[in-house]
């Protein structure tokens, strides 16, 4: 299944490894499985996608708004938005402060202080949600 969402991004589903989406890049394509995105940062009218491995995918320049492509593109439920230039996969949180996502890997992303309630409460809703599947 191919689904359309905005300014150069694709979701895809081909049952050999979840979800991903199809990337428009500068010469090509790239497809990028959500599980595999640790987060995705908007610089300069393009995404990256950090990668868990270490890799990351650039995007080709968007026209519209990070917060319309992020809300699309990145709807699934492992996704949080902490700030206007981030959006963090929470399966590769390692913990979380006022100011601050830290990952597994040892980078920080930053939290906005607007959208820090916001974001506390989605991030305990899922790890709690997350662990309660993983005990059941």
């Amino acid at each position: 299944m191919l689904q359309k969402i905005e300014m150069g991004t694709w979701r895809t589903s081909d049952g050999r490894g979840g979800p991903s989406l199809l990337v428009k890049l500068r010469d090509g394509l790239a497809s990028v499985r959500l599980g595999q995105i640790e987060y995705v940062a908007y610089r300069d009218h393009a995404l990256t996608f950090v990668l868990v491995d270490g890799r990351e995918i650039r995007s080709r320049i968007l026209k519209g708004s990070f917060a319309r492509v992020s809300d699309e593109s990145l709807s699934d439920a492992r996704f949080v938005r902490p700030h206007e230039s981030y959006v963090v996969n929470m399966d590769h949180v390692q913990s979380m402060t006022a100011n601050e996502f830290e990952m597994r890997s040892g980078t920080t992303v930053p939290i906005s202080k607007r959208a820090y309630q916001r974001v506390r409460e989605e991030f305990v809703r899922y790890m709690v949600g997350e662990h309660r599947e993983r005990i059941l």
